[in-house]
């Protein structure tokens, strides 16, 4: 199973995409910068069981208050 949810413009150069997938007998979140020119996944990113969803998107949400009060978001 791969389901692609969305991308993310980086920069001119690369974007980012979340993808849900499968990989022996694991569901996972990847997070991972692609370029653009090429259409091929770097190195740079973040793939994690989906079971730490709620925890990661916790941890985003800290970040945005954190970002807020900071008067950078």
């Amino acid at each position: 199973m791969n389901k692609f949810i969305g991308t993310i413009p980086k920069n001119t150069r690369e974007v980012v995409k979340v993808e849900l997938s499968e990989f022996n007998g694991h569901d996972l979140l990847s997070v991972r910068v692609w370029t653009k020119d090429t259409d091929r996944p770097t190195t740079k990113g973040l793939t994690v069981s989906v079971k730490l969803l709620p925890e990661l998107l916790g941890a985003l949400g800290a970040a945005e208050v954190e970002a807020r009060k900071a008067g950078i978001l």
